[in-house]
């Protein structure tokens, strides 16, 4: 005796439908429409939250503060004794090179900035300030060049 199997056929998978505006999406909770609408929201409170806690009073000092610091160490800088720091090739071929082996807290915690700059300075879209070039010389493992020198920062 033979058993004739018809194919199985998948089960449709049940439509979702927006908690806004009652249309069908293909998943999540809402629609694009109300998607994008809800995000934009959120986004708008979280900048005004964002703002408000970089005027605080506590936030302000703090920014204050690090700006002292900063200008003090390029005072420092500009008063020693260092060699014609103008041609930066030191910097972009050997220093830059290495700096994608460095963890990003690695160069924020050794040269005193923020872990955003660091990442910019790691991914090359800024260069930091001459005085910070001996410091990462010394952290990439850079022998230190006539040009980088101790004296140079």
């Amino acid at each position: 005796m033979s058993i004739s199997r018809t194919p199985a056929m998948a089960a449709p998978y049940p439509e979702n439908i927006c908690l806004d505006c009652g249309a069908t999406t293909r998943r999540g909770r809402h629609c694009p429409k109300c998607g994008r609408e809800i995000s934009r929201e959120k986004l708008i409170e979280l900048a005004k939250l964002g703002r408000a806690a970089a005027r605080s009073s506590e936030s302000r000092k703090r920014h204050s503060e690090t700006q002292r610091r900063h200008e003090a160490a390029k005072r420092n800088w500009r008063s020693s004794p260092k060699a014609d720091l103008s041609d930066e090739n030191p910097y972009v071929r050997q220093i830059q090179p290495r700096l994608a082996t460095v963890t990003i807290s690695a160069l924020s915690s050794t040269l005193g900035v923020s872990e955003s700059y660091a990442a910019d300075i790691r991914a090359g879209r800024h260069r930091p300030h001459p005085r910070h070039w001996q410091p990462l010389a010394e952290l990439t493992g850079v022998i230190p060049k006539a040009r980088i020198s101790p004296g140079d920062v």
